[in-house]
């Protein structure tokens, strides 16, 4: 099985989370009939010390915003924003 290593270098968070999604967009698993599987990911980010400064708080800000994308648009990244926060009712909301 092939492995691939990939390093980012980015002058931005904006560059960087641009680089993760154009890197997992090209990922491709060869399953063993030969078929290959593309595979996707939704994702949370949080940015230390922007969102927070400790790993508990960056955790919850991270998880957060993923939730809020698999609930508007599977198969992206998205990184955590007060604003969003403060729009988006509580997960055991009615």
């Amino acid at each position: 099985m092939e492995k691939t290593t990939t390093v980012f270098i980015a002058d931005s968070a904006e560059d960087f989370t641009s680089g993760l999604s154009a890197a997992l967009q090209r990922s491709v698993s060869i399953l063993p009939n030969g078929k290959q599987l593309h595979i996707s990911i939704s994702g949370g980010i949080a940015w230390y010390p922007t969102d927070g400064h400790d790993l508990l708080t960056l955790k919850k800000y991270a998880d957060f915003a993923l939730y809020q994308v698999k609930h508007s648009h599977k198969g992206c990244l998205q990184e955590f924003s007060m604003d969003s926060r403060a729009d988006t009712p509580p997960k055991d909301a009615p």
